[in-house]
C-alpha cells in the first residue's frame, strides 16, 4: 500500500512540476516577444509593456505555486496518514485553481492579448491593416480557445481530481477508522 501510494504521489508531483515548468517556459517566450515589440516601438510601445506585465504576473503565479508546493511537501519520514493528508490538501488546492482558472490565468492572458492587438492598431505583418473579417476571426478564435481551456480544466476537476480526492479520503478512513 505504501509503495503504491508513494508511486502515485510522486507521479502527481512530477505532473504538477512539469505543468508549472512548461507554463513558465511559455510565459518567458511570450514575455520576450512582447517586450521586444514594446522596446521596438519606443514610447509608443507603452501598452505592450502592460501586456508584458500581465504575462509576468501569470509567470510569477506559477513560480509562487512551485514555492508553495515545495514548502508544504510532507517529510519523507512522515506517516502514511500524514502523506495522504498532504496529498488531499494538494489536490484540494489544485481543484480550486482549476475551478478558478478564468480569473487567475485566462483573464490576464485575454486582457494582455486584447491590449497587444489594440496597440498594434490592428495591423498585421507588413503593416497592412487587418480586415474586419480577420479581426472577427481572431476574436472568435480566441474566445473558442479560451473557452476550451476553461472547459478542459473543469473536466479535469470532475473526472480526475475529485475522484482522486474521494479515493484518498476513503483510504484515509480505512486506515484510520476512529477518524
Amino acid at each position: 500500500l505504501k509503495i503504491a501510494f508513494a508511486k502515485t504521489s510522486r507521479r502527481q508531483a512530477r505532473r504538477l512540476f512539469w505543468r508549472d515548468t512548461q507554463e513558465l517556459l511559455a510565459s518567458a517566450i511570450v514575455i520576450f516577444v512582447l517586450a521586444t515589440a514594446a522596446y521596438g516601438k519606443g514610447s509608443a510601445g507603452w501598452p505592450l509593456w502592460i501586456s508584458t506585465a500581465l504575462i509576468v504576473g501569470v509567470a510569477l503565479f506559477f513560480v509562487r505555486e512551485r514555492i508553495r508546493s515545495h514548502r508544504f511537501r510532507t517529510a519523507p519520514n512522515a506517516s502514511l496518514l500524514e502523506k495522504i493528508d498532504g496529498d488531499i490538501g494538494e489536490l484540494r488546492h489544485q481543484r480550486e485553481l482549476l475551478l478558478k482558472v478564468g480569473t487567475w490565468y485566462l483573464a490576464p492572458i485575454i486582457l494582455s492579448w486584447f491590449i497587444a492587438m489594440a496597440s498594434t492598431g490592428f495591423h498585421g505583418l507588413g503593416g497592412h491593416l487587418r480586415t474586419p473579417t480577420q479581426m472577427a476571426s481572431y476574436f472568435v478564435g480566441s474566445l473558442v480557445l479560451f473557452w476550451l481551456i476553461w472547459k478542459l480544466n473543469q473536466w479535469a476537476v470532475h473526472r480526475k481530481v475529485e475522484p482522486r480526492i474521494a479515493d484518498l479520503e476513503k483510504l484515509k478512513n480505512d486506515l484510520n477508522p476512529q477518524h
